[in-house]
């Protein structure tokens, strides 16, 4: 989500929450095959490289995050845990300062590891989305947002807020999701 600010969105887009962002995709491979796989990353990074350029057909330094929040068109809200064991902390506040949106806030929570914001800091997340949701969402006659997230009850929530505006501001019918089988 975060590599599509710099791009013309469409018009219901009016907002981007990004939850556990990380700067690029070099930053965030080099950084897992050290801490995590304990390896050297200058050593194996050009093979993850060329393997995404030979079977995925792309190129991992092509584009990133960080170059895309600085020509964001839309307010974006920046949420990351300060005990992020996955995708560190410091990559949350480079991408706000690179950003340059019109409006942008970040919310560091407290005792959160990857993807658990939400759950460790409830209220403040709450808080915090609500606000950016009633300045940008509420008073737009456009519609939803995106939001980068990688918990479900965030996703929950941001399907409710999309939602319940579309069905305010709009005839078209919102498709109704399909129970997903257990596995």
């Amino acid at each position: 989500v975060l590599m599509s600010t710099d791009q013309t969105l469409p018009k219901n887009v009016v907002g981007i929450l990004a939850d556990c962002g990380y700067t690029s995709p070099k930053a965030i491979i080099k950084k897992v095959i050290k801490t995590d796989m304990h390896l050297p990353p200058n050593m194996l990074y050009p093979f993850v490289k060329l393997g995404a350029r030979l079977y995925g057909h792309f190129n991992l330094e092509e584009d990133s995050p960080i170059n895309a929040v600085k020509n964001a068109k839309v307010p974006m809200l920046f949420i990351h845990g300060d005990k992020d064991n996955f995708v560190p902390t410091y990559m949350a506040a480079l991408l706000h300062n690179a950003c340059t949106a019109s409006y942008k806030d970040i919310l560091i929570v407290k005792g959160a590891d990857h993807a658990m914001s939400y759950k460790e800091g409830k209220e403040e997340y709450e808080q915090k989305v609500g606000e950016f949701i009633e300045k940008f969402i509420k008073k737009s006659t456009r519609g939803c947002f995106f939001y980068a997230f990688f918990f479900l009850e965030n996703l929950l929530m941001a399907l409710s807020a999309c939602s319940s505006v579309r069905e305010q501001k709009s005839s078209v019918p919102i498709p109704q999701t399909k129970k997903v089988p257990k596995i």
